[in-house]
């Protein structure tokens, strides 16, 4: 399995019960709430017990990007009660927030081989750059909907 899958498999372990489980995390931390996903006992060297887990070396890039979210930080979770879900997206929400005059740019590049009816194949290749705009919304929605209108045509 690659990376991005064990990346996908913690995700839903994140979300599971995200509708109605409900749980009292009180005083807990990012760090005890991560080792609980995994069903470790204790939080102590939690980022080699997550990398043993997903069967990735804790040198990986989905360990690093864990990190980065703060999954591994010593800091309570800022609510008392949620979903796993809540716990995600609090720090999804807290990592990704764009800096005052701060904008984004987004680059889609799709290569697609279509073959049609008469067994004739053909590449199609579209590239795409989209700057974002200071203090304005993100563009990738923009984006995705103008990539769809293009590859329809």
């Amino acid at each position: 399995m690659n990376e991005e899958v064990h990346y996908q498999e913690i995700s839903v372990k994140c979300s599971v019960g995200a509708i109605s489980d409900y749980f009292r995390f009180g005083d807990k931390t990012f760090l005890q709430f991560t080792a609980s996903l995994i069903s470790a006992r204790s939080s102590q060297n939690i980022e080699q017990r997550v990398a043993n887990y997903l069967k990735v070396a804790s040198s990986s890039d989905i360990i690093h990007r864990l990190k980065w979210l703060g999954l591994f930080d010593d800091s309570i979770i800022p609510f008392e009660k949620g979903t796993n879900l809540d716990v995600l997206l609090n720090r999804m929400l807290e990592k990704t927030q764009y800096a005052p005059g701060e904008k984004n740019m987004i680059i889609l590049h799709i290569e697609i081989i279509a073959e049609f009816e008469n067994g004739n194949k053909e590449k199609r290749i579209a590239t795409m750059v989209v700057n974002g705009v200071p203090e304005g919304k993100s563009q990738c929605n923009r984006q995705l909907l103008i990539a769809q209108t293009v590859m329809h045509n």
